[in-house]
């Protein structure tokens, strides 16, 4: 079974853009010098990766506030 508690790294910087009506998230990795782009859900989860959360309560919060339906 994945770690039920997975954390992502705090060094991780985030900004919010905003474009075409559409909000879209920049992580940075300070390391490696990369990005990624996450949509709304995406970054939902993302900022509950604390290494605190079981995976099921943020399967729970994805359905309740944004109702998507993922199973662990």
């Amino acid at each position: 079974m994945p770690n039920a508690f997975p954390k992502v790294r705090e060094d991780l910087r985030v900004s919010k853009q905003k474009a075409s009506g559409q909000v879209h998230y920049i992580v940075g990795d300070p390391v490696t010098g990369k990005y990624i782009r996450l949509r709304e859900p995406e970054f939902f989860i993302f900022q509950y990766l604390d290494g605190k959360t079981p995976l099921k309560q943020i399967s729970v919060k994805l359905e309740e506030q944004l109702k998507i339906n993922i199973s662990i």
